[in-house]
């Protein structure tokens, strides 16, 4: 059906995420719904100033997380346009210690 498609959950951000850098530095159609839950404020940013703010600031990033990702032995074997689509969903989360990572039986 072209009407409402069903829509997945995927994620639940938070105070202070963001969402839809992918596009930007892709220059690619979105390929999420941003769908809220209540009411919310955010800062917008089009592409224009994206690339003339941020571009080369998170080119950095990204060459970082594909360095990263690419010295691990478990993606020896992965190709390189992989390894970049992974490098660039990869998001930061810090966690204090004690903190559960991983919590057994979880998906």
């Amino acid at each position: 059906s072209h009407g409402n498609p069903k829509l997945t959950e995927i994620s639940v951000l938070g105070q202070g995420a963001s969402f839809g850098e992918v596009a930007l530095q892709n220059d690619l159609p979105r390929s999420a719904t941003i769908k809220t839950r209540e009411d919310c404020v955010f800062a917008t940013l089009s592409r224009e100033d994206y690339k003339a703010v941020l571009q080369s600031t998170f080119d950095a990033f990204q060459q970082e997380r594909f360095n990263f990702l690419r010295c691990m032995p478990l993606l020896g074997n992965v190709s390189e346009v992989a390894i970049t689509k992974l490098s660039q969903l990869m998001q930061l989360r810090v966690y204090a210690r004690h903190d559960i990572v991983v919590d057994v039986g979880t998906p």
